[in-house]
């Protein structure tokens, strides 16, 4: 299932104050994203800056979400009891961390 659909159910709300980045497939959502082209436009330089900025933080979850892909634990369907998730996600993305790091 697709990550944004699990968000769309799962009726997550953000604490106020505090802003949480996202990639450009949660458009519409209470996420910050990245600013799109106008149709027709351009950027100005204030919001080209903010997507270099914003771009340069999300290539490091990325690079993670990646490496757990690697690991086939964020590749495929998860067989394993809902409570073991979280800890199993934790110990595969330091794993996945370390690996890089090395």
């Amino acid at each position: 299932m697709h990550d944004k659909k699990i968000y769309d159910q799962s009726r997550m709300t953000n604490a106020k104050g505090i802003a949480r980045d996202a990639d450009t497939g949660y458009r519409g959502t209470a996420m910050r994203t990245p600013h799109k082209n106008p149709r027709g436009g351009t950027l100005t330089d204030d919001q080209k800056a903010f997507n270099r900025s914003f771009s340069s933080s999300r290539v490091k979850v990325e690079h993670g979400i990646g490496g757990m892909k690697r690991f086939g634990i964020a590749g495929q369907r998860f067989r394993n009891p809902r409570r073991t998730h979280t800890i199993l996600m934790k110990n595969v993305a330091g794993l996945a961390n370390w690996n890089q790091a090395a």
